[in-house]
């Protein structure tokens, strides 16, 4: 079994999702990360004024962001947003532990994308903000330029 498998299916248990969702959304995800990446989060979300939009499916590895929209029963899930990291720009989230939720904002080949990514819990929130934190905070560090130590 690869990485990617290895680490899909707890990341979808732990977002909450039913093991039919999981089987309908594992090639989809698997096509657009690659079966060398670690799935670090997969989460059920919205869009932002949009609820009759329909749901999505969130997935972040270490190098690319996936978001699939959910189809009705039996239809394939559609790609609403397939990234890499370093393509993201001007990312932000907002976590409300109150509400149980984390807002999501990024702009992605010029198009400003905004979900409400859902948590199961106050606590899940906060694992919602570390995982953010460590994959958008090491994109910066690593994006930035190095300039030498002064003497």
């Amino acid at each position: 079994m690869d990485l990617f498998g290895r680490t899909f299916l707890p990341a979808a248990i732990d977002a909450g999702l039913t093991m039919p969702a999981v089987l309908r959304h594992l090639d989809p995800v698997r096509r657009y990360l690659g079966g060398n990446d670690a799935v670090l989060l997969v989460s059920r979300c919205t869009r932002p004024r949009r609820w009759w939009s329909g749901g999505y499916l969130l997935a972040l590895s270490r190098h690319r962001l996936v978001v699939l929209r959910r189809g009705p029963l039996r239809r394939a899930p559609r790609l609403h947003l397939e990234a890499a990291i370093p393509d993201l720009h001007d990312v932000r989230w907002a976590p409300e532990p109150g509400e149980s939720r984390v807002l999501l904002a990024a702009t992605a080949a010029g198009v400003r994308q905004k979900l409400l990514v859902r948590a199961r819990s106050a606590r899940a929130v906060w694992q919602l903000d570390a995982a953010l934190g460590y994959v958008f905070h090491s994109a910066d560090e690593a994006a930035a330029p190095v300039r030498p130590v002064p003497r």
